[in-house]
């Protein structure tokens, strides 16, 4: 997702290509994309609701129209797992602290950490299910990794804004959104790569330029 200046107000897809080293915009006013392994990424629209449109992942382009999937989720509020279940929120969440939980197939939630309270934004759970990355938003927003034995790390990152983490396949590292100072620089948005203990300093992958 990238946004024109303030993300609360306007951002849109885009994809990028590696092999070229080049972005391109894919879907005007829509917040956070996943692909599905049908060949369809999804996404929500800016004013709310799920959509899908059929992708080709060779020519990293849409080769349908998008459809409605699920009315009224909120902007960017969804995931998608490698079965095709998706999760998702349908209205605005409390700005009060929050605890991060465990939740079964069947509903059932317990407490991942009940010493740990924070106004949570964007858990990434690692592929192997042992560690969690997360942003803690208070003055700043910043990115903490929960490790297996319980302890936390937090991420240096030199934007006030660091959130929304991707785990990479091997578990060993995850990137990120940093956004630096919006008064300064509306268009300070960065991509920046972590390993999983957070040894070394975050590099920086991609800078979004308008």
């Amino acid at each position: 997702t990238g946004c024109r200046g303030n993300c609360a107000f306007s951002s849109d897809a885009w994809v990028y290509d590696f092999a070229a080293d080049s972005a391109r915009m894919l879907v005007p006013r829509a917040s956070g994309v996943w692909y599905s392994p049908t060949g369809h990424v999804l996404f929500t629209g800016r004013d709310g609701g799920l959509f899908a449109a059929a992708f080709d992942a060779r020519r990293l382009a849409l080769t349908s129209d998008a459809v409605p999937v699920i009315d009224g989720v909120r902007p960017g509020n969804f995931t998608l797992s490698a079965s095709g279940a998706a999760l998702y929120v349908l209205e605005h969440s409390a700005l009060a602290p929050s605890d991060l939980m465990w939740v079964d197939r069947e509903g059932r939630a317990v407490p991942l950490d009940t010493a740990w309270r924070a106004r949570f934004d964007y858990p990434a759970l690692s592929p192997d299910g042992r560690s969690l990355a997360v942003s803690v938003r208070d003055k700043t927003t910043d990115l903490w990794i929960r490790r297996a034995d319980g302890s936390r790390l937090k991420v240096n990152a030199p934007g006030t804004v660091n959130w929304r983490p991707a785990w990479l396949a091997d578990g060993r590292s995850l990137t990120f959104l940093s956004i630096g100072d919006q008064e300064k620089d509306a268009n300070d948005v960065t991509v920046y790569r972590v390993s999983a203990d957070a040894s070394a300093p975050a590099s920086l992958v991609f800078r979004h330029l308008y």
